[in-house]
């Protein structure tokens, strides 16, 4: 018994056998919120055995969030939602949602975080996100310097002009 025990772990090591774990793939988009204030605010829908449906996770947290918005190019999370500050389902979004999510914070894409459940939505514990816009979007930029990393720091005002950003720091 011993020796067959020797014989598996030298396969392992070797590489003649494998154990893997099929990861599914979950395709992610974003529904925004039309009279929200910030432009990342809204509601991730998930591509779920052939149909979109949602997140209705009761431990969905900012790890969580922060996943997503990281997937979807949408800078970093600010905060999480619930249904009642939601837009409303239309359209393709079906009945099927994740419900037991448990991202680290660190992944890339919400298929890298554990999902152990999907179940039938009530449309009552959908989650949102709000996500904190990319730098690229985010309105700061240094100008005026000898080189990129110098310069006056400059704020995107609202009406789409920049402003020096004055002050004793």
């Amino acid at each position: 018994m011993a020796a067959m025990k020797l014989i598996l772990v030298l396969c392992f090591l070797f590489g003649l056998f494998s154990v893997s774990s099929a990861i599914r793939q979950y395709e992610v988009r974003f529904k925004a919120m039309t009279s929200s204030p910030y432009p990342h605010d809204g509601r991730p829908e998930v591509y779920i055995d052939g149909a979109w449906g949602t997140i209705c996770a009761s431990d969905w947290d900012m790890n969580d969030a922060e996943v997503v918005c990281r997937e979807l190019n949408k800078g970093y999370a600010n905060s999480i939602t619930v249904s009642g500050t939601l837009p409303a389902v239309t359209g393709d979004v079906g009945n099927e949602c994740l419900h037991r999510v448990k991202c680290y914070g660190h992944e890339s894409l919400l298929s890298e975080c554990e999902v152990l459940d999907k179940t039938t939505r009530s449309g009552t514990n959908d989650k949102g996100i709000v996500c904190y816009p990319p730098s690229s979007d985010a309105g700061l930029r240094l100008n005026y310097g000898p080189d990129k990393y110098s310069g006056w720091v400059e704020v995107k005002l609202s009406s789409g002009s920049w402003s020096k950003l004055y002050g004793s720091f």
